[in-house]
């Protein structure tokens, strides 16, 4: 405890003052300053002064505060798509022109694997880990024959979050114009990145992005086509699976989706010659799925 007394006396002796208690400054310091007294010795031993060495770092960086509320936040569920196409059917994920995941899918003619139950001989099952950014979407990838009918439809959820289902919202369509036979595995990963830059760079079939208005990329041309509801065997398609034994199936509210060229003719009806310019790529903002 000399320290403290040597303290005492130096101040008295060179500043002729009395500290107040508790504080090392002088009695007529800042207003409010050590208003609330606190140990000497702790005072002392703190400043770093007769006796003690400061090993405090010099100009030490104050760290971040802490964000509890993003330290905390879970991060956003996987998407789990249920989704079929006459005739074929992948799954993507990924910013604007990059594709960071990949669900390859298979063509099929056939309408039992189309549109029947249970999901997995109809419908495929697939899962987009995506997140909810602004600049994330989910992409479908789809493909046809040159016969009878052409469209997808599917639904989209987040763990018991709401259902998004394929309709005239929010949804955009590029035609690249790169046929791949109905009954093929489809466009590769690597196709599928090289559509994004070319959809992005308006080079494609569509000259970019369309969606049910018609062009959302400067100069794009024809726009998504939003066709029936999934709740009738009366017009083009036969009902989609909508509830097998699990529960699983497609909404009777989703509509069937394509590119419409815009040359007159119904987009889902006839593709001969691949009028449709398919392949296509389908992409839905991720932030449109949203969380429970």
């Amino acid at each position: 405890m000399m320290f403290v007394h040597a303290d005492l006396e130096f101040r008295r002796a060179v500043l002729g003052r009395r500290p107040r208690a508790g504080c090392l400054g002088p009695a007529d310091a800042v207003p409010g300053a050590c208003r609330h007294p606190v140990p000497l010795l702790f005072a002392v031993a703190a400043c770093g002064r007769f006796g003690f060495e400061d090993t405090s770092p010099v100009d030490a960086p104050v760290p971040a505060p802490i964000d509890a509320a993003r330290a905390d936040a879970a991060p956003p569920l996987p998407v789990a798509a249920i989704i079929t196409a006459d005739n074929g059917v992948s799954l993507g994920w990924g910013g604007v022109t990059t594709l960071v995941g990949f669900v390859r899918g298979a063509g099929t003619n056939s309408q039992a694997q189309i549109q029947g139950c249970p999901v997995g001989d109809g419908p495929e099952q697939m899962t987009a880990t995506v997140d909810a950014a602004a600049s994330s979407f989910v992409y479908v990838v789809t493909w046809a024959d040159v016969f009878g009918e052409s469209g997808w439809l599917g639904r989209f959820q987040r763990g018991a979050g709401p259902v998004r289902v394929t309709d005239g919202e929010a949804w955009q369509v590029c035609a690249t114009g790169d046929f791949h036979a109905g009954l093929s595995n489809g466009p590769t990963q690597a196709e599928v990145q090289a559509a994004l830059e070319s959809c992005a760079a308006g080079t494609t079939a569509s000259a970019g992005w369309v969606d049910a208005n018609g062009a959302v990329s400067p100069g794009a041309v024809g726009a998504l086509a939003v066709g029936e509801a999934n709740d009738s065997d009366a017009g083009d398609f036969v009902i989609a699976c909508q509830s097998d034994g699990a529960g699983l199936g497609i909404e009777a509210i989703a509509r069937w989706l394509w590119y419409d060229p815009a040359d007159g003719t119904s987009a889902f009806t006839d593709n001969g010659g691949n009028r449709t310019e398919a392949f296509h790529v389908y992409r839905l903002p991720a932030s449109e799925v949203a969380s429970p």
